[in-house]
């Protein structure tokens, strides 16, 4: 199931409304909109079909076609892509079949070849421990069997080891001097013991800068900070709503209605971004060494 196809069903289900309910009130068959929650918009007769039974269906949910739903249909279903045949969805789905059937036999083959390996291993090893099992019976004693050395016992020469006692200097506590023996040098007498230092390892954390996302019509949008998945958000928002971000370096912005929406860092707004209704992708924002909000369609390289 794509973006657009969940928003439409969490919006009916909020509502209260049932796909027979759709149906009976758009004239659109009760199939044909289960396809377009799926996703399956290949499924339907033509690119026409598509686009005008979700303009129906939007409409009779009270969604803004042009700026909310047309963005994401856009996205997920171009219409130059659309036009294939059934000849070649066919082959498509028939290439597909065969992929994963050669993927799950290669599965299976590796697993038996697993299997065997560690059966071999196994028995290779139960058969060593079996010859060590009956190597050691065959050499040990019966139990209660006296068992004589012929042998001489060894003569063993002890001799004295004499080690000379360690002097240890002694330490004044109330000076923390050592004081050593009078053969050493005086002025290592008064040598004053400091501990070593422990270099710090504790660096502040690198500060986050904070952006308002303001939106005057409703708006899909698109936002991710410094390259980083976990912070990508994806929504729906309404007219007269905003949304605060975080990001460190820089972020990404997908906007689905420029017009729409305008941006504000330190106090500062930022708007312009296209007319109502155009689609706004790929543009990267940042804050240059003045503390102003850049925009550029490359990603900048993070510090």
């Amino acid at each position: 199931m794509g973006k657009l196809g969940n928003y439409l069903k969490e919006v009916r289900e909020s509502r209260k409304l049932t796909i027979q309910d759709v149906s009976k009130a758009t004239a659109v068959r009760q199939h044909f909109l289960e396809l377009l929650e799926q996703g399956r918009y290949e499924e339907l007769p033509s690119y026409v079909h598509v686009h005008g039974f979700l303009s129906q269906y939007s409409k009779f949910l009270g969604l803004d076609f042009q700026n909310a739903i047309k963005p994401l249909l856009d996205e997920e279903c171009p219409k130059e892509s659309y036009g294939k045949t059934i000849e070649e969805l066919e082959q498509e789905n028939e290439v597909k079949k065969n992929s994963s059937s050669f993927s799950a036999a290669q599965i299976i083959s590796s697993v038996m070849v697993l299997l065997i390996i560690v059966l071999v291993g196994y028995v290779i090893y139960t058969s060593g421990l079996s010859s060590k099992r009956s190597a050691s019976r065959a050499t040990a004693p019966n139990a209660g069997e006296r068992v004589y050395s012929t042998e001489p016992p060894a003569v063993v020469a002890v001799t004295p080891i004499y080690e000379e006692p360690e002097v240890l200097p002694l330490i004044d506590n109330k000076t923390n001097t050592v004081d050593t023996p009078r053969a050493e040098s005086a002025a290592v007498a008064n040598t004053t013991v400091n501990p070593p230092a422990v270099p710090s390892n504790n660096r502040a954390p690198e500060p986050f800068n904070t952006v308002i996302l303001r939106f005057t019509e409703e708006c899909w949008f698109h936002f991710m900070a410094d390259n980083d998945n976990s912070t990508a958000v994806d929504l729906i928002a309404g007219a007269g709503t905003s949304r605060t971000v975080q990001f460190k370096s820089f972020f990404l912005l997908d906007i689905g209605n420029a017009g729409g929406m305008t941006l504000q860092h330190n106090n500062k707004n930022y708007t312009g971004f296209g007319a109502s209704g155009q689609p706004l992708k790929n543009v990267y924002f940042r804050v240059d060494e003045n503390g102003v909000l850049q925009q550029s369609r490359t990603p900048p390289a993070m510090e």
